[in-house]
């Protein structure tokens, strides 16, 4: 995907006892833009924490097309995909 403005939210601290607190802001943020987002990063994207995220990243053609090639080509799914081995 491409466009013209690009933005995203990032949480950083320092101390593991904020962890709960931080998370659940930054989940709440999510939602808070997602009715704004049209696409996303996936090298940005946290796909573990709502795997949705992995099939925004790409238009639902590309998602359709992808998920085709590894049923034809990877039909044991001997490589991973997106949320394999995490």
């Amino acid at each position: 995907m491409a466009a013209r403005v690009y933005g995203g939210p990032w949480t950083m601290w320092d101390d593991a006892k904020d962890d709960v607190a931080n998370i659940e802001w930054h989940r709440k943020l999510c939602d808070i833009l997602k009715p704004f987002v049209c696409g996303r990063y996936l090298g940005e994207s946290d796909i573990l924490d709502d795997h949705s995220r992995a099939e925004d990243c790409f238009s639902p053609a590309n998602w359709k097309r992808l998920q085709e090639l590894r049923a034809k080509y990877d039909p044991a799914q001997l490589f991973h995909g997106f949320f394999g081995g995490l």
